[in-house]
């Protein structure tokens, strides 16, 4: 079964958070004592392995980060609020060249 778009978009979502916080899949199985392993947290970030509700839960709090903020939709929606509100302070500053 091929990832659907979605869950490659979790799955780079993951791999960010894996990557901000400075870790290798193999230093997350380290980090976690092992409750994470690495092959398993690569294919959720490949979007080869579903995630459970409880399992996506679990390791956006071990990644110390909500649900929400891994979710693709809720991504679109911080970026386009970004730009409307740097567009917007721009025209409140009346610059509207760069």
């Amino acid at each position: 079964m091929n990832p659907t778009d979605y869950e490659l978009q979790v799955g780079v979502l993951l791999r960010g958070c894996r990557l901000k916080a400075g870790l290798s899949l193999n230093g997350v199985q380290e980090k976690s004592g092992g409750k994470w392993k690495a092959g398993t947290v690569g294919s959720y970030e490949r979007g080869q392995r579903g995630l459970t509700l409880g399992t996506f839960h679990e390791l956006a709090t071990w990644y110390g980060v909500k649900v929400v903020d891994l979710l693709p939709d809720a991504l679109e929606a911080q970026v386009g609020a970004a730009i409307v509100n740097a567009i917007e302070a721009r025209m409140r500053d009346g610059s509207t060249h760069e």
